[in-house]
């Protein structure tokens, strides 16, 4: 899976307080970043954000450890 394909599945991993899907607008608040800056930092064709990565990685790896359990 390419890193556009996991940050998806990693914004549907998240949920907001209300319960809701995490949306980019949601990241950029966190990051204090424009939404329109997430959008175009993790279009498919650029080289995804070398922080994002560990972020979906992270993620990924505590979501294995839930289904372990």
């Amino acid at each position: 899976m390419n890193w556009h394909n996991r940050f998806e599945a990693f914004k549907k991993g998240f949920k907001n307080e209300d319960g809701s899907v995490t949306k980019n607008k949601d990241i950029a608040e966190s990051c204090e970043l424009s939404e329109g800056n997430i959008k175009n930092i993790t279009k498919p064709s650029r080289n995804f954000p070398k922080q994002l990565r560990e972020a979906i990685v992270v993620f990924e790896r505590m979501s294995e450890g839930k289904k372990e359990n």
